[in-house]
Formats: C-alpha cells, sequence, structure tokens
C-alpha cells in the first residue's frame, strides 16, 4: 500500500473525506500517478493512520482512523558521531530494524564533531528516518536526539527499563548470550556504539558504571555504522521477529 507522513493535525482533522496535503497528493497523483479509487494510507509518526480511497485532485474518501500498536519494546541506539553517510545508513537501516531512538555520541575518538551544524544535521536524519518509516510500513518515526556527551549517555544507560549494553570487540560475552540469559529482554535494548578508534577506558568505565555491559556484537571487529544494524537484528531475534 502507497503511504504518506502527514503533520498529526491533519489526521486531528480526518473525517469520512480527507483533503490531502499538498506534499502528499502530489506524491500521490503526480509522482507515483495513482488513479482514483487507489487505496492509500497517512500515517503521522506517532502510531496513528488514516487509510482511504483516492478522489483527485486532492482528497481521500471513506477514511478509516485508527491507532497501530508496534509489536517490539524501545530498542534504543546511541551511535558515535561519524560522517554524514554513515550516520544516515545507520538510521536508514536501523529504522528498518526497529529503532525506537536515535542518540547521536559526541565519543572522545569520533573523528567529527558536528558543532554548529548539530541542529542541521539532526533535522536532516529526522527526515531520513520518516522516509524510512514511510516505506518499512511502521506508524512511528524514532525519534533523533541531538548530540549527548558520555556522562549524559550514562544517565540513559540507567533509567533504561530493559538491557543496556556497550559494544566492544573481543569481549567475553556476545550480545546473543546476554539476550538469552537476562529477563530484561523483553523491555527493551539500549546499545552504545563507539567511533572506529573504539570507546575510550574513560568512557567504558562510566557507561559500566551507569549499567551498561561490554559485549562483542560479532565474530570479528565491525565498523561503527554496520555495529548498530547487528545489534538491533540480535534484537529482533532474541524476540522472535527474525
Amino acid at each position: 500500500m502507497r503511504r504518506a507522513h502527514v503533520d498529526p493535525s491533519v489526521l486531528d482533522a480526518a473525517t469520512s473525506t480527507l483533503r490531502l496535503p499538498a506534499a502528499a497528493a502530489h506524491r500521490f497523483f503526480r509522482v507515483l500517478r495513482l488513479p482514483d479509487g487507489e487505496l492509500v494510507e497517512l500515517f503521522d509518526g506517532a502510531g496513528r493512520v488514516a487509510r482511504g480511497r483516492l478522489a483527485a485532485p486532492d482528497a481521500m474518501v471513506d477514511v478509516a482512523l485508527g491507532n497501530v500498536d508496534e509489536a517490539l519494546p524501545p530498542l534504543v541506539v546511541v551511535q558515535a558521531v561519524t560522517r554524514t553517510d554513515k550516520l544516515e545508513l545507520v538510521i536508514q537501516k536501523g529504522t528498518e530494524l526497529g529503532a525506537s531512538d536515535f542518540v547521536l555520541f559526541e565519543a572522545e575518538r569520533s573523528q567529527v564533531h558536528l558543532g554548529e551544524r548539530a541542529e542541521r544535521r539532526v533535522e536532516r536524519l529526522a527526515r531520513v528516518a520518516a522516509d524510512a518509516t514511510r516505506q518499512a510500513g511502521r506508524a512511528r518515526v524514532p525519534r533523533v536526539h541531538a548530540p549527548e556527551r558520555v556522562a549524559a549517555v550514562a544517565e540513559r544507560v540507567r533509567a533504561f527499563p530493559g538491557i543496556a549494553v556497550m559494544g566492544v570487540p573481543g569481549a567475553d560475552e556476545a550480545l546473543s548470550e546476554r539476550l538469552a540469559s537476562d529477563d530484561r529482554a523483553p523491555r527493551g535494548l539500549l546499545v552504545v556504539v563507539g567511533p572506529e578508534g573504539g570507546l575510550t577506558p574513560a568512557e567504558r568505565e562510566a557507561l559500566g558504571a551507569g549499567g551498561a555491559v561490554e559485549v562483542r556484537l560479532g565474530a570479528f571487529v565491525l565498523r561503527t555504522e554496520t555495529a548498530a544494524l547487528a545489534a538491533l537484528a540480535a534484537a529482533q531475534a532474541s524476540l522472535g521477529h527474525l
């Protein structure tokens, strides 16, 4: 089914007939060239969806509004800041794999620091998440959070109700082992992914003090943009979705 992301106010005003925002009408009628009567879906990114049939030039009819509960618990990726193309890959593929939140991490060994560009970069990544949500058929757009230092990340770890881990190559325990043995697994996963140079001893100490467990994310060393995706896939498998 063809879908479009809209502002929540559009669904707030939904009745049996709904006027499409200009961007959604353009997508359905001009870009996709869908015919009258085609069944389409609008979603507001917060769990609400509206389904109806197209009526040219800019309307939906027979509209049904509902709420969708996604099957996964919170899956949070704390991703060390890296190049834009790598961050966009993590956001896009991580959204497909069920991430609920992406937290940008200003790690000590990050080779890229956003500085004054942070707000603009977060907005761009949020658009990537929204588009990936549309393509993946999800109802909720993952949140993209502004960059945080290790102290703030450690507080997130401390407050997280599920399992919190940090990827460390060669760690004694595999993520799959932790997911299988820890009774908090059904409450979600928070994974901290360091930069290409890895987490520093001080960062590992701070995160460990907050409750994050060191785990390995594969048999070999992963690039920073691969590690989070491996963790999300492992989480889905442990929850019976992969």
